[in-house]
């Protein structure tokens, strides 16, 4: 729990945050990069087979890279364009792509509004994000590997990222514990991996033109 002076003159005292922050700013930092990256990977390879397999056609591709360039935005290859960009590209697909999930398109598409979302949250780059803020980012994270479909390596990376945050959440519990500091917040258990994850990445090097 921290507490922040509020700048309204209205406001007597100390303002208390009403839930609970056990990871430091460092802790945040290397915990969202590797998310980040993990989920960026994983859209960019999504989103190649499905440009690949014509289910996003050239026109279309030109269509976000124009919208992209008209933003100043710095250059990309690939789909390699931030997680904001691309739950957005295949959000506005999402009709004509081919996912790895066999869910109804009301399920689908609330996981897919629930990444957008997530992933603009997780762009604001303030590092000061709850534990029940954190955990909900590492909890939806699943479905969306589940849909674009993640490997069993990407599944493992994220339940050892979803571990890291439980130890650290551990850690402080036991010492505002100590302390005698209410701490009555205790995260889900980390979800299994998936049955139907792939063990490996489907190759996709007989795509691209050589020579």
């Amino acid at each position: 729990m921290f507490f922040i002076r509020s700048q309204n003159s209205n406001l007597v005292g100390m303002v208390t945050s009403n839930f609970m922050i056990s990871c430091d700013q460092e802790f945040q930092s290397s915990l969202y990069a590797r998310l980040d990256l993990l989920i960026c990977t994983v859209a960019n390879k999504f989103l190649l087979f499905e440009h690949f397999e014509n289910r996003i056609t050239p026109v279309t591709a030109a269509q976000y890279i124009e919208k992209w360039v008209k933003k100043g935005r710095a250059q990309f290859t690939e789909f390699n364009c931030g997680q904001p960009y691309q739950a957005l590209i295949i959000w506005e697909c999402r009709e004509s792509l081919q996912f790895y999930s066999n869910h109804e398109a009301r399920i689908r598409d609330a996981a897919l509004d629930t990444w957008r979302k997530n992933a603009n949250s997780m762009s604001v780059l303030t590092r000061c994000n709850g534990d029940s803020a954190i955990q909900k980012h590492l909890h939806d994270s699943w479905k969306v590997l589940e849909i674009l479909g993640g490997t069993w390596d990407d599944y493992d990376f994220l339940s050892r990222l979803h571990i890291s945050f439980h130890e650290v959440v551990a850690g402080a519990k036991t010492r505002n514990d100590e302390l005698g500091i209410e701490h009555d917040w205790n995260p889900p258990p980390v979800p299994p991996t998936p049955a139907m994850a792939s063990i490996k990445t489907p190759d996709l090097s007989h795509l691209y033109r050589h020579g």
